[in-house]
């Protein structure tokens, strides 16, 4: 899957919104509150005749979106914010590229075979400024909203919904909380965890996710010790876009389909639910030649005396409780009766598919007792 072909690390004091954004184009600039509050600066910054939308919504649903008024004959979308920011403005895009010609229930529904002509992309334009980093959204085709009432997670996908242009301004992430950056981050390590034991990995997938990993084990644990210094927030997003170029040509696999009831049913934030299974799930294919098996190993054993010889779901347990990270879904108030509805959940999930070796039904059930 192709990424972004422009990808700009700056500082906030560089970006002059006047100047780098097409003036002929009709824009909607679609941000989140806490950026606006924190950094005053943001607000000024943006040209009048610019529709600027501001939200909350941190786990997007189709209501949200359906309430957020377009601007006639807009061409350009800007997402400034956390990863449900641009998953939103995503199917907004969306909604502009089609010219409005269907309804958001029908983009969703046919999102991945819905035709947009390269001619009709390139009229319009798509700028996503991250303001935190590890769900990978600005680098990604996808996009994921939640059904609460229903209890099931909606994908959106359409090739036509990668960026034209990315800002990387690691200082955006300082009205971010702690916890927010360490769920993000927790999601990221996950990504590559996923497109490592991924039916469709390459080396070069491998190689992104490995140096993601190794990096995001030395950075997580500091982000509960220390006060995050500007050298922390660019390694993480550095870490990010490691994780991105891993993840946006495999797509998830265990991990994340294995996560999905947990968060529908009881609320564990995504990033969380997501590596909650990584230890299990790790040394479930540590069976496999895979090369990265070794890889993945030495570089959780560097951060223990006890590690050789060890369970690698013992290392990684260790890891989460270093991070502050509960490590056992009991202690997210999930009850024992509750596993077959995960297991049954899980099972029918669509990134199951991506998972090599298969997990069958009997590997969740193992995988979520395991963790219990």
């Amino acid at each position: 899957m192709p990424l972004p072909s422009n990808v700009i690390w700056c500082k906030l004091k560089d970006i002059q919104f006047k100047n780098i954004f097409c003036k002929n184009d009709k824009t909607l600039v679609v941000i989140s509150q806490s950026l606006l509050k924190g950094f005053k600066s943001l607000g000024k910054g943006f040209p009048k005749e610019y529709d600027i939308i501001s939200l909350s919504a941190s786990h997007p649903t189709l209501d949200d979106v359906k309430r957020i008024p377009l601007p006639k004959d807009a061409t350009q979308v800007i997402a400034i914010g956390g990863g449900s920011i641009i998953d939103i403005s995503k199917l907004l895009f969306l909604k502009i590229l089609s010219e409005e010609s269907y309804s958001f229930d029908e983009l969703i529904s046919s999102s991945l075979s819905l035709v947009i002509t390269e001619e009709r992309r390139k009229q319009c334009k798509l700028i996503f400024i991250p303001s935190i980093f590890g769900s990978s959204a600005e680098f990604t085709q996808w996009a994921t909203f939640w059904d609460k009432k229903n209890k099931k997670k909606i994908s959106l996908q359409n090739k036509r919904l990668i960026a034209d242009t990315v800002y990387i301004i690691p200082e955006l992430s300082q009205t971010a909380p702690v916890e927010s950056m360490i769920v993000s981050g927790f999601d990221a390590l996950s990504h590559a965890f996923d497109s490592l034991w991924n039916s469709k990995r390459t080396e070069e997938s491998q190689k992104n996710a490995l140096k993601a990993i190794e990096l995001y084990i030395q950075l997580l644990p500091q982000l509960t010790k220390t006060q995050l210094s500007p050298l922390l927030r660019e390694e993480l997003a550095q870490a990010s876009i490691y994780s991105a170029h891993a993840f946006s040509r495999t797509e998830s696999a265990g991990a994340h389909a294995l996560s999905y009831p947990l968060t529908l049913f009881k609320g564990i934030p995504h990033g969380i639910a997501t590596s909650l299974t990584l230890g299990e799930l790790f040394q479930y294919v540590e069976s496999t030649p895979a090369q990265y098996i070794g890889e993945v190993r030495k570089l959780f054993m560097k951060r223990t005396v006890r590690g050789r010889g060890e369970e690698f779901s013992q290392l990684y347990r260790r890891f989460l409780e270093e991070c502050n990270i509960k490590a056992h879904l009991r202690h997210y108030g999930v009850k024992k009766e509750e596993l077959e509805l995960f297991i049954n959940t899980a099972h029918k999930q669509d990134r199951l598919k991506n998972m090599r070796p298969v997990l069958n039904k009997k590997k969740i059930r193992a995988i979520y007792e395991n963790i219990y």
